[in-house]
């Protein structure tokens, strides 16, 4: 288990595919991630 403690997703360089680099942080692993 991971926890991504500082990953930053809510900023724009992700408005387009956040859902998906979310799902991959999960399929790899990551229980949590903090922003």
């Amino acid at each position: 288990m991971f926890i991504d403690s500082h990953c930053h997703i809510d900023g724009e360089q992700f408005d387009a595919d956040r859902d998906e680099v979310v799902q991959r942080a999960r399929d790899a692993g990551v229980a949590a991630m903090l922003n």
